[in-house]
Parts: structure tokens; C-alpha cells; sequence
């Protein structure tokens, strides 16, 4: 090593003689540097036990996942392209849908003269269930193969069946307003 005043030798050997000398960079430490020593009168099983829950809590440490910057701003964009889509679609469903006309409800005590008018969102529900009643409704003619509709009452659809209610309604009250009329 050189004295104080003194160049430092030069040459691979005089470089490899200095470098001995110094403490490791922090990458080349031992791995076991940092580990606890055992104490006075510690037993080897258990400083062994202590040991292994160090060593265990390192790992643990070291393989926990880390949230980078970058990762934070790929979720971060995600979430607003996550929120515009929302506002789209919502806006496009809000555009499509249609301006709902004021509907009078009959306050308690009022006389209600006819059936209530069923909405869209039933007619529709009531049509997608359409089909399979239908079905329950045929029958094949023995002997012939053909399919005719049962012998029931009931009418084709709940639309068919609102209209003659409100028909009988409005026959019933023109015959109220004409027997009280003199």
C-alpha cells in the first residue's frame, strides 16, 4: 500500500493488493452478514430456530410484490379508460332511450275505471316468455299428424287479453253513464 505523501503504485498487482484491503461494496457482502450471532449460552437448536425465522423473514420481505411507478400509472390509465367507457355507454343508453310522458297515478281513494296499462319493460319480458307457453298450448290430432291449438279459453297473448278487459270495462261504463242519465 502506498504511505502518505506517496503515489499509489501502479500496475494489476498493486490494484489487486488495494482492493483487498477495502470493505466489499454493498453487492458483494456475504450473504449471511447480517445475520443475528448466537449468544452466550445459546443452545445450536435454537439459535438455529432463530436463524431460520431471520432468514424467513427476509425472504418474505425480498419476494413481496413491489408496485412500481409504472405499474401504478398502467392502473391508473386502465381505470380511466374503465371510467370513459361508463360515460359512453351511458350516455349512448341516455340518447337511445325514450323521453317517458308523465304518468298519472291514482292517488289512494280514487276510482279507477279501467286496468292498469302495462309497460314496455313487461310487454317484453312477457314476450321473451312467449314462446314456451306456446308450446304447452298444441296438440297433434292422433291418427292425422296435425297440430291445432288446445281447446282453451285462454287468449294468445297478455296483450289480447289487457285489450278485452279494457273493452268490457268501457262497455260497463257506458252502461253506468246510460242508466244514470234520464
Amino acid at each position: 500500500a502506498a504511505r502518505e505523501g506517496e503515489k499509489p503504485p501502479a500496475g494489476p498487482a498493486a490494484q489487486k493488493r488495494s482492493r483487498e484491503g477495502r470493505q466489499a461494496p454493498e453487492k458483494e457482502r456475504p450473504v449471511g452478514h447480517d445475520l443475528p450471532k448466537q449468544r452466550p449460552g445459546e443452545s445450536a437448536r435454537a439459535y438455529s430456530k432463530r436463524i431460520d425465522n431471520c432468514l424467513k423473514q427476509k425472504l418474505l420481505e425480498a419476494s413481496r410484490k413491489v408496485s412500481t411507478e409504472h405499474r401504478r400509472e398502467k392502473k391508473r390509465i386502465r381505470a380511466a379508460e374503465k371510467r370513459k367507457k361508463t360515460r359512453e355507454r351511458k350516455s349512448k343508453a341516455s340518447a337511445t332511450a325514450k323521453p317517458k310522458a308523465p304518468v298519472e297515478k291514482p292517488a289512494f281513494g280514487d276510482v279507477v275505471e279501467r286496468p292498469p296499462i302495462l309497460s314496455a319493460n313487461v310487454m317484453k319480458s312477457r314476450s321473451k316468455t312467449k314462446p314456451e307457453a306456446e308450446a304447452g298450448r298444441k296438440v297433434v290430432i292422433p291418427g292425422t299428424g296435425l297440430i291445432k291449438e288446445a281447446g282453451s279459453n285462454a287468449p294468445a297473448s297478455l296483450a289480447d287479453y289487457a285489450s278485452k278487459v279494457r273493452e268490457a270495462y268501457a262497455a260497463m261504463k257506458k252502461r253506468r253513464v246510460a242508466g244514470s242519465v234520464p
